[in-house]
């Protein structure tokens, strides 16, 4: 499992955090995003002296040019992604048949 790099959304808090901290544990390079970067700092600190490989980027998934640009970054610098965890929360208060395409890109 350890050859794996896994980008996780969402690793500042809640189960994301939990994830990442288990998957670097187990040797694991994950490729952690959230819009918080303190939260991202601090979570990098912590798992430093992990077996896996923590790293990081501040990124709001909700917007398309900062995704844009970690897709980018993705290629220039880890050059493949073996498994994405989508796990940020982004919230759109319309219903699934009223709501308008641009609101769930």
């Amino acid at each position: 499992m350890n050859k794996l790099t896994v980008l996780v959304t969402g690793v500042s808090s809640g189960v994301g955090r939990h994830l990442t901290r288990q998957l670097i544990q187990r040797g694991v390079t994950v490729l952690g995003v959230a819009r918080r970067e303190s939260n991202l700092q601090e979570l990098a600190e912590e798992l430093k002296s992990g077996p896996g490989q923590f790293h990081y980027k501040k990124v709001d998934i909700a917007n398309e040019a900062e995704v844009l640009e970690l897709f980018t970054w993705i290629e220039e610098n880890q050059k493949k992604i073996d498994v994405l965890v989508n796990n940020a929360g982004v919230f759109n208060f319309a219903t699934l048949t009223d709501g308008k395409l641009e609101e769930w890109k």
